[in-house]
């Protein structure tokens, strides 16, 4: 039961952690992007009591500057979908695809129709390669554990 309750306040919180970067990008668009709304943003996560923050794969570098800053503030573990620049800056975790890769995917796919290639006749690809990174300085920073098993997991380890 204390493993549902943990999981539902997490739950909670993610979902009013939504809802402040929603108002603090709609508040950016209206008013061209103010410190002030990403304190207030900043001000309400620090009311939740929250487990960890997963940052949504899709947001600009501001809104994961704004996460990165909320977690460092209340001492609350990240996970980004990509990106060990996001752990060079204190976040815990990533998992995703690994960018480079992508990166090289998207060239040979746009180099396929430079060359006059139907797009609609491209196969479609998808990057396999996943990584897993844990930043271990964050991780004790945070006073956290990382179990062996997971540990061995990670496509990398920054120490």
């Amino acid at each position: 039961m204390q493993m549902r309750h943990a999981v539902v306040r997490t739950c909670v919180g993610l979902a009013v952690l939504a809802v402040v970067v929603g108002m603090v990008r709609q508040r950016e668009a209206l008013a061209g992007g103010t410190m002030y709304w990403t304190d207030v943003g900043i001000h309400k996560i620090q009311r939740v009591n929250l487990d960890g923050i997963l940052a949504p794969p899709t947001a600009s570098l501001n809104i994961l500057g704004f996460i990165l800053e909320a977690a460092a503030q209340r001492a609350i573990p990240t996970m980004f979908a990509t990106g060990a620049f996001m752990l060079e800056q204190g976040g815990l975790a990533t998992y995703g695809p690994d960018s480079y890769d992508s990166g090289q995917q998207a060239a040979r796919l746009v180099d396929k129709i430079l060359k006059g290639a139907n797009p609609a006749e491209i196969p479609v690809e998808v990057n396999a390669k996943i990584e897993f990174i844990i930043n271990l300085k964050a991780a004790k920073a945070l006073g956290l554990t990382i179990a062996p098993e997971v540990l061995y997991q990670a496509t990398q380890l920054i120490r």
